[in-house]
């Protein structure tokens, strides 16, 4: 059977010929920072056949202003989205694939990677567009591991945000001050510091640390008038074959 489309929003016309197997949502595709919008999870969910919800795939050029959000509750909150390929800004492209110890490698990186592989299809350069940016952009393709790095991308999730956010501190002082009583696991060093822990690692402290209770997230929405006004992604939704 055909791939069953939902499009965040599209033209009609754009659509027309696929209007058998298409569904025009007209809307934004976040209600919050960490949370689909209702109508775009319901018509995800209602891909699916006896409540057997099918994989689906992400296909969109993504604004910079929700690239992040949107990238990242897909891959932790929806497990059945089996990869993407997106257009995005190549400083988000530049997080996306960041190596371990560079300036760009940070929470992104490691919630990304530990559930997907990474893979960058197209330079786009700022003179391909209309008006010109200033800024270049990057096609980036997202695959679902087969065998994910953590069965549980939430904790490690929020185990990364925590500790970059004190990137240049050494571990060991991290855990004292803010994990009383617990310990690192064997494979980490308590002088390293975030920047230079590799994925695995974050996984294994999100299994040792007992985190505090100022980690779940809050999911409080977007207040900037600015992100409202201009947020208009365009993005398809597809299930697969």
């Amino acid at each position: 059977a055909a791939p069953r489309l939902f499009c965040v929003p599209l033209l009609a016309d754009v659509t027309r010929p696929f209007n058998d197997r298409c569904t025009l949502l007209f809307g934004d595709v976040l209600a919050s920072k960490h949370r689909l919008a209702e109508p775009v999870a319901d018509a995800l969910r209602g891909m699916g056949v006896e409540g057997a919800m099918p994989p689906f795939q992400l296909v969109a050029n993504l604004p910079y202003t929700i690239a992040t959000p949107l990238i990242v509750n897909l891959v932790i909150d929806w497990p059945t989205m089996a990869g993407a390929v997106v257009m995005v800004q190549r400083e988000m492209a530049d997080r996306l694939d960041a190596t371990v110890g560079t300036a760009d490698y940070g929470p992104v990186s490691v919630i990304v990677q530990a559930t997907c592989h990474v893979a960058r299809l197209a330079q786009v350069p700022a003179a391909c567009f209309w008006p010109v940016p200033k800024v270049d952009s990057t096609i980036v393709q997202l695959t679902r591991r087969e065998i994910p790095r953590t069965a549980n991308p939430t904790r490690p999730a929020a185990v990364a945000r925590h500790l970059f956010a004190q990137r240049r501190k050494q571990l060991g002082s991290i855990v004292r001050r803010q994990f009383p009583g617990q310990s690192l696991p064997a494979i980490v060093d308590s002088a390293a510091r975030p920047r230079d822990l590799t994925v695995d690692q974050v996984v294994a402290l999100a299994k040792a640390l007992e985190p505090p209770p100022t980690w779940p997230r809050t999911g409080r929405k977007y207040r900037n008038p600015r992100f409202v006004s201009r947020f208009r992604p365009v993005a398809a939704l597809g299930r697969r074959h």
